[in-house]
Parts: structure tokens; sequence; C-alpha cells
């Protein structure tokens, strides 16, 4: 393999023996870019491969440069430019790339990423390069497999780029249980506890968590909502771990909105559509139709709960409206929500609870009695300990209102209900806070974690 200090022709692969000149090469370009950005940058370090000494590596420098705001990099574009550190653009959400090289040959010598100091990206990045550094036999498989990919994709940079993704995340989540030993995760329920009556969560809250989440707090939500209509509410709070949404059935990439995990129902979809149909209940059916996330439903069919519910969802580009009932049965069903009269609904809870996750209560903003159907792993309790697990955390404290919270809390090593909670929340609970538009949530975490 040719021993060259650096640079790579685009779209091409080629692997080089570790150089002690990297380092050094790192450094000067980090100085660099600490003279042209000072403070603004809240720190700047050597990452990727070439980081790491003794394992083969594409010969390009990838530096990381944490700041408050990312787009604050944009004021210094014309200043970097200068030095040859050329604007590409967003190659990732949240994160900039500016990129060195000989444009003219088409060859790249450093990538230079710009995100969010502390935030997801940036801890990623460091904590891959560390835990690396750390563990040579990890080191030493991540390499074999990267020569592999380079000997099959020389000339497929995505194709080879594919064929580390999944050891690249099972390493990121052996390092975040290394480096979240004795941590503790954090989650809240949304609707009635983190959310105020507005239905969002207010100034103060946002600011507190930011605070809180960009001093190393672990901080997730755990929510009935979609991941779509849990981002409008929360709009303005950095949660930078997975999100679980449709009450546990799903765990989402907060950075992009992919799924990390899914429950889905079996044949037996189809019997428990078929029975709520013969008690003239047409749910709301969430499901993956060739593989596009979607909810179908019947407009003509549905409750007057249902209507009022769908209008707060026009021009969701997830809404499905059908016309044939067979069509509610399409794709690869997750979720039933069922808006109708308590005598109609409490039955058919009793009949499912016992072999279904079932959620039976009244909707905290509509006052209307909702059946909520879903495969039996899928629980806040279930994804929390999963978040738990993927970040190595010893503890777990929750917040919740309603009693689909009740599984969560009693998992939890603490569990602080609000104080508009259901009552069987707060007969369970270590202790009940301030309502949920006082900030009980935010407010607590202000006063009771350690993070200054």
């Amino acid at each position: 393999m040719n021993r060259k200090l650096l640079g790579l022709k685009r779209g091409t692969v080629q692997l080089e023996k570790h150089n002690p000149m990297w380092e050094r090469n790192a450094k000067r370009i980090i100085d660099k870019l600490s003279v042209i950005l000072g403070n603004t940058a809240k720190d700047i370090q050597h990452v990727g491969s070439t980081a790491i000494p003794n394992i083969y590596a594409k010969p390009i420098i990838d530096i990381v440069v944490g700041l408050e705001n990312v787009d604050e990099i944009l004021k210094y574009k014309s200043e970097l430019e200068n030095e040859e550190i050329i604007y590409i653009g967003s190659d990732q959400p949240e994160q900039l790339l500016f990129v060195m090289g000989n444009f003219e040959q088409n060859t790249r010598t450093h990538h230079i990423h710009i995100v969010k100091y502390k935030g997801v990206q940036w801890n990623n990045y460091i904590a891959f390069r560390d835990y690396l550094n750390m563990n040579p036999k990890v080191a030493k498989e991540y390499e074999d497999l990267k020569i592999e990919l380079a000997e099959k994709y020389l000339s497929d940079r995505a194709a080879y780029s594919d064929g580390k993704k999944a050891l690249i995340m099972q390493i990121l989540e052996e390092a975040n249980n290394y480096l979240h030993q004795g941590q503790t995760l954090y989650v809240s329920d949304l609707d009635g506890t983190l959310l105020n009556s507005l239905q969002k969560t207010s100034e103060y809250t946002n600011r507190v968590i930011n605070r809180l989440v960009e001093k190393g707090m672990l901080f997730s939500y755990a929510t009935a909502r979609s991941y779509q209509t849990a981002k409008k509410v929360t709009a303005g709070l950095t949660a930078g771990i997975p999100l679980i949404v449709y009450n546990g059935t799903m765990i989402v990439n907060n950075r992009d909105g992919t799924f990390l995990s899914k429950n889905f129902f079996g044949n037996e979809a189809k019997d428990i559509l078929e029975d709520l149909i013969k008690y003239d209940i047409y749910p709301i059916v969430y499901s993956f139709i060739d593989g596009v996330e979607k909810y179908s439903f019947m407009e003509e069919k549905c409750s007057e709960g249902m209507k009022e519910f769908l209008i707060t969802r026009k021009n969701d580009v997830r809404e499905n409206s059908v016309h044939r009932i067979e069509d509610l049965f399409a794709g690869e069903i997750f979720y039933f929500t069922c808006i109708d009269e308590a005598a109609k609904l409490f039955p058919l809870y009793e009949k499912y609870r016992r072999n279904y996750t079932c959620v039976y209560q009244e909707e905290i903003y509509t006052k209307r009695q909702w059946l909520e159907i879903m495969p039996k792993a899928a629980t806040k309790a279930n994804a929390t300990r999963q978040i738990k697990k993927m970040f190595g955390c010893d503890r777990v404290v929750v917040f919740g209102d309603g009693k689909n919270d009740i599984s969560m809390f009693e998992m939890a090593d603490e569990s602080y209900a609000v104080d508009n909670a259901v009552q069987e929340l707060k007969e369970i609970a270590t202790g009940v806070i301030e309502s949920n538009n006082d900030d009980g949530v935010a407010k607590w975490l202000e006063r009771f974690t350690n993070y200054i």
C-alpha cells in the first residue's frame, strides 16, 4: 500500500499504515483553526482512524470542532477559505463540513466536522476514538473489517462506509456503556408532564434541560406521540439520546428520526382489527406500508372523538385515509388507537389487556375516552431498559402523570409524579413534584441533579 502522507481521491478507498506524521499534521491544522475561531470553538480535537495508532486508515485527517451553535462557524467562512479550508455544507443532520485538499485533482486531505459541543455527535467522535485507543483488541477487529472492505470496494466509498456501520454502532454502544458507568438516565413523559397545558415545553424547561444536557446529563422522553408530533411540541429542547415514542413501541434516533427499535404485531393484528370492527369500532391503525410509516383510518366510520383528533393531525405526511375496510389491514401493524364511549371501550380493554399492552384512560386535553392497543413487549418500561443498557447507566429516574407511565415507574430506581398526575401513579411514586404548568420536572432536575 502506498505510504504517502495525506490525500485520497474522492469516492475511492485506500488504507495506509499508521503514520506518526498524521498527529503532527492534525495539531498544525487544529492550531490554525484555534487562531481563526478563538473562543467560539469550545474544543477542537483530532478524531477518526488517523487518531488511533497501530491501525490502518484512509490518509485523510478527521478533525471535530465543537461550538455552542453550529451555524456560528459561517461567520468565519471567508477567513477559513483564505487558509484553503473550504465549506462544503451539511453532510449529516446538525453537522457542517469543511474540507482541505487538491480540488483540481479531486482529492481530500482533511475533513473538518463542525458539531455542537458535547452534543451526541461530539460525544460519539470522542468516545469512539478513546475506546479504540483503550482496547487494542476492538481496534484490531475494526481494522480487520476495514481491510476486508477496502479490498472489496476500492472504487466505492459509499459501500465501504455502509459495510462499517453495524460494527461502528456496536463499538459506540460498548464505548457508551464504559464511559457512562455510574451515570443516571432521566426519562420524562411528555403530555401532562413535561408539556404544559398549551401542549409545548416552556422556555424555562427548555433552558434548564438544555443546560443540564450540555453539562453531561443523559435525558430522554417517553411519549404516546409519534416522533413527528413529539418534535413539534418540544421545539427548542435538546434531548441528545434516543427517544421513546408510541408508548414504547418504537425507539427513535433523535438526530435523524431513524428507528433503532420496532415492535410489530404478528398475525394477531388481523384478529384484533376484525374484533374491533365487529363491535363497530374502526380504529386508527398505525403501520409501515411498503416501509413507510402511515396511520390509516376510514373517515366515514370515525367516531366524533377520532374526527377531532384527526383534525389536529391534518397535513401529516403519515395520513392515509382509506375507503375500504380491507385497506385498514395493510402493512406491518404496530398500534391501534380507539376513541369512543367508555361503554364500548372498557370491555375491550378488559378483553385484551392480558395478551397485549393496553392503555385505557381519559385523554387529558379533550377528556375523550381512549383505548390504545400495542404488542405485548411494547412498553415504556422495556424501551427505557433498552436505552439504559445502550448507554450503560446504573440508575433510572422517571417522571410522569398518566396510567401509561405505570410500567416505567415500576422499573425505575426513582419515580416522580407531577402534582396533576392520576392518583394511581402518585401512589407508587417516590415523590410528588410541582405540576406540568409549574415546570415541575425542570425544577426538580435543577435542584436535585449534580450538573452545575
